[in-house]
């Protein structure tokens, strides 16, 4: 019997798709067997997944032998083609796959990977390392819904339908390998040569990506305008007034913002109305509707899940992948905070269930459930891109099972869908003059909530939402008494505030996902390029940016401390090497530029192969750039770039090593022996998703073992210990907590 595979991009989408036909019995590895369907009669199907990319481009070695040893006289290393080989962590799955590939029995092949660009190109990858060369149709859904699987498994496409998209991947791949090979070798082999990278520890490589560097040149320049930044003091007015109906505060209102420079200024002011009578003037009452939020993209997920627990980004991926792997969430890697009309259909049952099993949604949840279809806030098929918006499943999990984290998460993305049912809420805002004499006007406002709604839900009573979070507005705001215009006073108190300008708030490792998704907007100027990079939302991609901070931090060309992003001495350093240079590696123009050209790739309106020569171009300049440097441009911008508010990076001691006595030192990614040829020593700084700080290896040197720390992640979950170092089996022993 003439037979058909199907190649998922993963295991989870993989078994989405056996859902659709009837399985065979038996196990099986690596792969999924199916009875024949009434969408393909007279065919055993089978089917089969990628893991993601199993392929990966061959390092620069393969091309010469040469290119082994980093040497600056053998650059720029520009391949006329690129080679692909296997990842080695997924070696087994490819060779199941290629193994299906190439069976005689199937007689095409369905690409059942995302519907997009990077899905494209990982399905092509494959098939073509594996020697394939049979007819390919291509599945084209962003829903895993079962019938809209049905309707997209009847209406496959053509493989050369979406060729282009395979195109824009492929040239993308070899890009960024093009520029980052190049350039991080380049400009590392130049500072090395110069005795600087000893400063940061040892012959540092100073990594260099299309994506990174722009993203650590924001971080760096926000941290260049904290520490240039010089406080500036200015003076504010207020009085409280006392009416037949209630006391309320204002402020002065001084042109262009209610502030004096001088206090000489501010006490005569206060003089002259120090016990005046007063009258209300100019009222302004204006309500304002405030529709439920959206539903979750990863990254919006990330932003709230930082803003409300303090977690990472790359912490609410993992957490959400976990649910998802477990069934409890849907795809959680999407960009999209829209849903199709078939899941909008599994919506009702789903809060059903959560109504019945979960007594504290109860009373939000309502019989029957408003039904959200036409509701283009929340299903709009035309918006739904790879995947839709993050969603509770069908499987409700018991609590019980779940970590801390899991829990948190779940519920938040469940109050997501409960909001979005329900009616905006309602703010009436106030806003008044005071006048006090002929020329004295003091500015109130004040915010009351008419309609709580979906707020009820939403906020808890320690959280504050964004138009809460300003500090000079909030000593306005608050429910004031019911005042009328005309209404007479008196002033019983004033009061001057001394204050300080305040320097640029630090980026959170929440916000930074808002802030690459913004990148190069306020600063490109071609329309065309703006369009673009709104289209592609900025930097990385909603699947790369944790990771993308995370290296950032790796590679401590950044520290988060306390939820705040620091840029260190090392990732200053490059920026201004990079920014000596002209280079546009640290701008987000060349992001711009580039997904400008691939977008047109996709639709075959232009030549991949132009591309790739004008990014080798790029290639041969970034070479020649680093090379170009002296050494004591070098020099020069290291004293610039040390500045005693940067978080250093050099290696420092943390305490007396247990074994031999020697300093352990703080390295890049582990705590070690300054010994290191006679003592092994060595402590990982990420062990088991738990960043291991220099506390705990003090409390580990000192005490023999570090405090209780709290999430991490084994195979049964989450748990919270201690540990301490065991000199015989030099390996580490749990203290449960």
């Amino acid at each position: 019997m003439v037979s058909l595979l199907i190649c998922a991009e993963k295991p989870s989408q993989a078994q989405k798709f056996a859902d659709v036909f009837s399985r065979k019995p038996g196990k099986t590895d690596g792969y999924i067997e199916c009875f024949p369907h009434r969408l393909f009669p007279n065919r055993d199907i089978t089917i089969t997944w990628t893991i993601g990319h199993l392929t990966e481009l061959q390092d620069p070695a393969y091309y010469n032998p040469e290119y082994e040893k980093w040497n600056l006289d053998n650059l720029p290393i520009i391949p006329e083609t690129p080679a692909l080989r296997v990842k080695q962590k997924t070696a087994k799955q490819f060779g199941i796959v290629k193994r299906l590939m190439n069976d005689p029995k199937y007689e095409f092949i369905i690409n059942g990977a995302d519907a997009g660009r990077e899905g494209s190109l990982l399905f092509e990858n494959t098939y073509r390392l594996a020697g394939c060369q049979k007819p390919v149709k291509r599945l084209w859904t962003s829903s895993l819904e079962k019938s809209e699987l049905e309707k997209a498994f009847d209406n496959l496409l053509s493989r050369e339908s979406k060729h282009g998209l395979y195109l824009a991947g492929a040239a993308r791949q070899f890009a960024d390998w093009l520029v980052g090979i190049n350039s991080t070798r380049a400009y590392s082999l130049k500072i090395q040569s110069s005795g600087t990278a000893k400063h940061f520890g040892g012959n540092s490589v100073f990594s260099i990506g299309r994506v990174q560097t722009p993203t650590l040149a924001i971080v760096v320049k926000r941290e260049r305008e904290i520490q240039n930044f010089k406080p500036t003091p200015y003076h504010e007015l207020w009085a409280t007034f006392k009416t037949n109906v209630g006391e309320y505060r204002g402020i002065y209102v001084k042109a262009p913002d209610n502030r004096f420079s001088q206090k000489q200024e501010a006490i005569t002011q206060e003089s002259l109305v120090k016990g005046k009578s007063s009258t209300i003037k100019n009222i302004k009452r204006e309500q304002k509707e405030y529709k439920p939020p959206q539903f979750f993209s990863l990254n919006e997920l990330q932003m709230e899940a930082n803003k409300r627990f303090k977690w990472t980004p790359d912490q609410t991926l993992k957490t959400a992948q976990s649910l998802y792997d477990n069934g409890y969430l849907t795809y959680p890697r999407t960009d999209s905070r829209y849903i199709t009309e078939a899941e909008a259909d599994t919506i009702p049952s789903i809060m059903a269930e959560l109504k019945m099993l979960f007594p504290e949604y109860q009373p939000f949840i309502p019989n029957p459930l408003p039904y959200l279809k036409g509701n283009k806030r929340y299903v709009d098929r035309s918006k739904v891109t790879d995947h839709y918006a993050v969603l509770p499943t069908k499987k409700i999990p018991d609590l019980n099972s779940l970590t801390e984290n899991e829990r948190k998460l779940y519920d938040l993305v469940v109050r997501s869908v409960i909001v979005a049912h329900m009616e905006p809420a309602i703010m009436e805002y106030t806003e008044f003059l005071t006048s006090v004499g002929n020329h004295s006007d003091f500015l109130t406002k004040g915010k009351v909530i008419m309609k709580e709604s979906w707020r009820s839900v939403w906020f808890d009573k320690n959280q504050k939402d964004d138009d809460e979070d300003n500090e000079d507005e909030a000593d306005q705001e608050g429910i004031l008494p019911p005042v009328q215009e005309g209404m007479p006073g008196m002033v019983i108190k004033t009061e001057i505030k001394d204050k300080k300008t305040k320097s640029p708030k630090r980026y959170t490792a929440g916000n930074m996902i808002q802030v690459m998704k913004t990148a190069g907007l306020t600063d490109l100027t071609d329309e065309e390029l703006i369009r673009t990079m709104k289209e592609v939302e900025g930097l990385g991609t909603v699947a790369t940016r944790a990771a993308i901070i995370k290296e950032l931090e790796t590679r401590e060309y950044i520290k988060i401390s306390r939820n705040k992003v620091y840029a260190t001495e090392k990732g200053i350093y490059l920026i201004s090497i990079l920014e000596q240079s002209n280079s546009i590696l640290a701008k987000p123009d060349l992001t711009a530029q580039w997904e400008s050209a691939l977008t047109k790739i996709s639709k075959q309106q232009y030549d991949a192969n132009a591309f790739i020569k004008q990014v080798k171009m790029l290639a041969n300049k970034s070479v020649a750039d680093a090379k170009a440097l002296s050494m004591g441009e070098l020099t020069e911008l290291q004293t610039e770039s040390t500045s005693k508010s940067v978080v250093k990076t050099g290696p420092t001691s943390v305490g007396e090593c247990p074994s031999c006595k020697s300093p352990v030192m703080e390295r890049e990614k582990f705590y070690g022996c300054s010994n290191y040829k006679e003592c092994d020593f060595k402590i990982p700084k990420t062990i088991l998703g738990k960043n291991i700080t220099k506390t705990h290896m003090k409390s580990l040197l000192t005490k023999g073992q570090t405090s209780i720390i709290k999430g991490f992640t084994g195979k049964n979950g989450e748990f919270d210990a201690a540990f301490r170092y065991n000199l015989q089996t030099k390996k580490l022993d749990w203290i449960r907590g």
